[in-house]
């Protein structure tokens, strides 16, 4: 990050109008600029489980997987935005494929 990082973020926003039009080759307007730092909040899983699918007749082991569960005692709207944030968090975290 550092000088680099803030010299292209003072460029872009004295210079935004410019720069997506030059991108996307038609007039626009940009009509604000928004606030660029993202707060990340701590988010925990009911659980994360890391497993290994077995061949029932040899007993050789395939590719690990997470498996996440979550569990819900009230309906959610927006469980599958809460369930694709876990998800790629803990791919992130763990470097492994999860099912939830």
């Amino acid at each position: 990050m550092g000088d680099w990082d803030d010299a292209i973020k003072i460029y872009i926003g004295d210079n935004a109008q410019e720069l997506l039009e030059w991108i996307y080759g038609t007039r626009i307007v940009v009509k604000h600029q928004l606030q660029t730092e993202f707060k990340i909040r701590t988010i925990e899983a009911d659980a994360l489980l890391e497993s290994e699918a077995m061949d029932f007749e040899t007993e050789e082991g395939g590719e690990p997987i997470l498996f996440h569960i979550e569990v819900q005692s009230t309906n959610d709207p927006k469980i599958g935005e809460r369930l694709l944030r876990y998800s790629f968090s803990a791919r992130e975290k763990h470097q492994m494929e999860v099912a939830s």
